[in-house]
């Protein structure tokens, strides 16, 4: 099986849509307001990696769920570039497990 690094930027804007939910209309907004920042491709074409994506999918929890606007998003970025990066994956992984027992709860 093929193993892509985390960090290798392989997703366009379209399939993390897809993958996340997330328009590309705020993708975009994210990126302006530097809250998600992917690669780019000589032909500036965004590249979002694995790594992105479980970001935004973070970002997605806090927008979403905790009702955190666009500045809290970016102050909450911006710390957590202070943040260990163990801790910065638990916190996430905590976000999965409660985006998972919500998704449980309605499906029941």
């Amino acid at each position: 099986m093929l193993k892509i690094d985390p960090d290798e930027a392989v997703y366009v804007i379209s399939v993390v849509s897809k993958l996340t939910g997330v328009p590309p209309k705020t993708l975009r907004l994210y990126d302006e307001k530097g809250i998600l920042s992917p690669k780019r491709t000589p032909k500036n074409q965004r590249l979002y990696s694995q790594r992105d994506v479980e970001k935004l999918r973070y970002l997605v929890y806090l927008s979403n769920l905790k009702h955190v606007n666009i500045a809290g998003l970016q102050e909450i970025i911006r710390i957590l570039e202070y943040v260990p990066p163990e801790i910065r994956e638990e916190l996430m992984q905590e976000a999965e497990t409660e985006i998972e027992n919500i998704d449980n709860e309605h499906n029941q």
